[in-house]
Order: structure tokens, then C-alpha cells, then sequence
């Protein structure tokens, strides 16, 4: 997942231990673009990501 920041955050990247301040207009990606998303940092780019449909059972008589 990638995502344009709206609002500067601290955050760390995927792979780094040490985070760093993000601010307005950049990308990020991974992990940390799900999480600015969902705090409401950052808005996904491209498509939206399609939620799984749960599997359905065959009946017995099957």
C-alpha cells in the first residue's frame, strides 16, 4: 500500500529502527502508510484495497 501524508507525523519506515518526521505531500509506503491511513496522517493512493469475501460452505448434500 502506498499513501500521500495530509498531516507531519513521526514515524519509522518499514526496516528502520529509528523513526524520522514525515511531512505534508510525502509518500509512504507499507506497514507505516496502512497505519497513517488509518490514524487519519495520510490517504491512500491507487485503488482501494478490496476487503476479502468470506469463504461460503457447501451443503452436506453435496
Amino acid at each position: 500500500m502506498k499513501a500521500k501524508v495530509i498531516k507531519a507525523f513521526m514515524g519509522a519506515p518499514d526496516g528502520a529502527l529509528h523513526p524520522r518526521q514525515f511531512e505534508v505531500s510525502e509518500l509512504v509506503e507499507g506497514d507505516l502508510a496502512r497505519v497513517a491511513v488509518a490514524e487519519g496522517w495520510a490517504e491512500a493512493l491507487g485503488a482501494a484495497p478490496m476487503a476479502q469475501e468470506p469463504l461460503r460452505r457447501r451443503s452436506a448434500s453435496r
